[in-house]
């Protein structure tokens, strides 16, 4: 294994281990109970309150709970929800399929339009195509998200009900054939996906932009083009040099795929871990916090891993870096 590789890893495992337990500490330390909320519907008393305590490990010291935690991720056990009392790995199991299939929807569009019209801005500039996608990357960085998917609801919903504004599928369709189910899939995945493309694509066009005209400017560009290179092969060799901050930024977005979509989730009604991870913050859901930000955690690291071992690819000179 290269040092450089070796090196990298060392840094992921050692930045895990010190997230997950700065998190869980200050989970505890922050005021609140998080058995308060189960009294609200059925009044509970003190023996039950002790008795839920001791089930939980909330009445050890926190080192021995951080001890129990971390011994239990080992197993593979993240423990159990308090307010739903089911494992935290089978809620997070339940919802982790709908928030990928958005997530990395919107990735796709993302790095795939988004650097497409971020090239084409590059090689306009100063034309009226540049000035006017760089005004569409302007406000799509503006834009809420909140926002953009009410406004969405309202359309589809009230003006033009050809789209569902809500869910993951039409429990009507539960007996339908394989081929209308993903269709239905697909209806509904739609809105939600667009929302989070439109407020998230202009980052990625700006940085491409950015990264392209300071690539075009290079020697090596320019030594291609004078030796007589047609356009489009000197344009390849500026976009793999421009691809490396964009690499970057593509590991930055990964988290999109558990916390970014908390609101987008919350106004479609989409069944994903944002909203799980949201629900778990306002009830003080210990377990099942600590499962969404480990989940979210891990993806960070590993995102930033792979963005460096793909700069790595596009640039040999950074393995020595």
């Amino acid at each position: 294994m290269p040092r450089w590789l070796f090196g990298r890893l060392l840094q992921a495992v050692l930045t895990l281990l010190v997230v997950f337990a700065t998190v869980f500490v200050l989970m505890r330390l922050a005021p609140g109970d998080p058995l308060a909320r189960l009294s609200d519907d059925t009044p509970v008393s003190a023996a039950e309150t002790a008795a839920l305590r001791a089930r939980y490990g909330l009445d050890q010291p926190l080192p021995t709970q951080l001890a129990a935690f971390a011994t239990g991720v080992l197993h593979g056990d993240l423990g159990v929800s308090i307010q739903f009392g089911r494992p935290v790995v089978s809620l997070v199991r339940e919802r982790l399929g709908a928030t990928l299939l958005l997530g990395l929807t919107v990735l796709v569009v993302n790095f795939t339009l988004g650097l497409w019209l971020g090239v084409r801005q590059a090689l306009a500039r100063g034309r009226p195509v540049d000035r006017v996608l760089g005004a569409a990357g302007a406000v799509s960085v503006a834009l809420p998200s909140f926002w953009v998917g009410l406004a969405l609801v309202w359309g589809f919903g009230l003006h033009a009900p050809f789209l569902p504004v809500a869910g993951l599928r039409d429990p009507m369709l539960d007996t339908a054939s394989r081929a209308v189910q993903w269709v239905d899939l697909l209806r509904h995945l739609v809105l939600p996906a667009l929302t989070l493309s439109l407020v998230t694509i202009g980052a990625t066009m700006r940085y491409q932009r950015a990264a392209m005209l300071d690539a075009l400017v290079q020697p090596f560009v320019r030594t291609a083009s004078a030796r007589g290179l047609t356009p489009g092969a000197v344009t390849h060799h500026a976009w793999r040099a421009a691809l490396v901050p964009v690499l970057t930024l593509l590991g930055l977005w990964l988290p999109l795929l558990v916390t970014g979509s908390v609101f987008v989730e919350a106004v479609f009604a989409w069944p994903g871990l944002g909203g799980l991870a949201a629900q778990a913050a306002a009830l003080r859901d210990y377990p099942l916090m600590m499962g969404c930000t480990m989940l979210a955690g891990t993806i960070v690291v590993l995102g930033s891993l792979a963005a460096d071992i793909a700069c790595a690819i596009a640039d040999p000179r950074l393995r020595t870096a």
